[in-house]
């Protein structure tokens, strides 16, 4: 990695140049595309059994009915999928909570990724995939709906949108909001989520 370096200086530059490193892969056989990656909670632990879809950015576009025909992958045990089989391009990596384990309300997720035929792509980090409460939640729609949004448990925090002015995956308006207090690793702190 890093096999491509570009600096840029001028005359009189007192300090550094500014420099650039870039990796490059060589495109391969497209029918060997794949992309993997990890899906865990916020402690680090795997999330078993969520569905990843890859589907080509165009056609979600064309009809959302397209992610049907999506590659599909379930993460293992360890939390790691491989969608064996990618397409090639910009590719929209659909993140499916609901099946996940253990039982519980996960969200989904939405992930924008450029795939390299032939290559083993990647989204560049951890999915991070937390339950959510529904204690603490405000739906919306287009036209209705909206509010303050609070946690009792996290004075001082609020989350204030109006109708239409939430876009939810696959660029609907309709849908809930929700806040969850989760804990940090063995720490007795709490955070967002």
């Amino acid at each position: 990695m890093g096999n491509n370096q570009i600096q840029a200086n001028f005359p009189g530059n007192t300090g550094f140049p500014a420099a650039f490193v870039a990796s490059g892969l060589v495109v391969g056989d497209p029918t060997q595309t794949t992309i993997s990656g990890i899906v865990l909670d916020n402690s680090n632990n795997p999330v078993p059994n969520v569905t990843i879809r890859a589907a080509l950015t165009s056609a979600l576009n064309l009809s959302s009915s397209n992610v049907v025909y999506a590659a599909t992958a379930k993460s293992n045990p360890q939390g790691q999928f491989a969608i064996i089989g990618a397409p090639v391009g910009y590719v929209k990596l659909l993140v499916d909570g609901s099946t996940a384990s253990p039982a519980g309300i996960y969200p989904s997720l939405e992930y924008n990724v450029v795939t390299i035929a032939g290559q083993n792509n990647t989204v560049g980090q951890p999915i991070f995939l937390l339950p959510i409460s529904s204690t603490n939640q405000l739906c919306v729609t287009a036209t209705t709906g909206g509010g303050t949004l609070t946690i009792p448990q996290l004075p001082g925090f609020s989350l204030t949108f109006a109708p239409g002015q939430v876009t939810f995956p696959g660029n609907t308006h309709t849908g809930c909001v929700s806040a969850t207090l989760a804990g940090c690793g063995k720490s007795r702190s709490e955070q967002l989520v």
